[in-house]
């Protein structure tokens, strides 16, 4: 049975869920969005970091941790963003890293928004 993980994160108007749980195994979607609710829309470092933090917070709310994140799907805007993720990636995650895709792609939902990350972890029920 699935079950919602409320993670503290504010709502954006848009009729899905932070992350749902389901038997161990997390599906979230983080993006760069800041606690008073509007988008980090800075350069790709700052939007990077922040879909990262909101990525591990959500994480530890399902009772997990970015160890147990076991594959990422990371949507661009530009392959130019590519070095900077590995940069950050690195700082949150050590190995053995996730699974891990990257599309560029021509936008995402929001406007000014440069990174979207999806994610499957298992977290022992």
């Amino acid at each position: 049975m699935k079950r919602v993980v409320h993670t503290g994160l504010p709502e954006f108007g848009r009729p899905t869920e932070h992350a749902v749980m389901a038997n161990g195994h997390l599906r979230t979607t983080a993006v760069p969005l800041k606690m008073d609710g509007t988008f980090e829309t800075g350069d790709a470092r700052s939007q990077i970091a922040v879909a990262l933090d909101n990525l591990e917070t959500t994480v530890k709310a399902a009772g997990g941790a970015v160890t147990d994140v076991i594959q990422a799907l990371c949507f661009l805007t530009s392959a130019d963003h590519v070095p900077v993720l590995n940069e950050e990636w690195t700082k949150r995650f050590k190995p053995p890293y996730p699974n891990r895709g990257i599309v560029i792609v021509n936008a995402i939902g929001v406007p000014g928004i440069v990174i979207l990350i999806q994610v499957h972890a298992y977290i022992e029920p």
